[in-house]
């Protein structure tokens, strides 16, 4: 093997490697981002609940 066959195939291992880091990156972030993204919006669904009550108790009567 030449000198060049060898950087290339120590070329081609390195970026097969920090292809796999970074697509495990992606999916680790992935997972991480629906399940934080999932219990967000089940808090703002809260507040949006509490929120609406607040108003709608507020309200005169007959403009509900």
């Amino acid at each position: 093997m030449t000198k060049s066959d060898n950087s290339t195939i120590l070329g081609l291992a390195l970026g097969g490697f920090s292809g796999v880091l970074v697509g495990a990156s992606a999916a680790i972030g992935f997972g991480m981002g629906r399940s934080f993204g999932r219990m967000a919006c089940e808090r703002l669904d809260s507040l949006e609940d509490k929120l609406a009550t607040v108003w709608i108790n507020r309200m005169p009567e007959g403009l509900e």
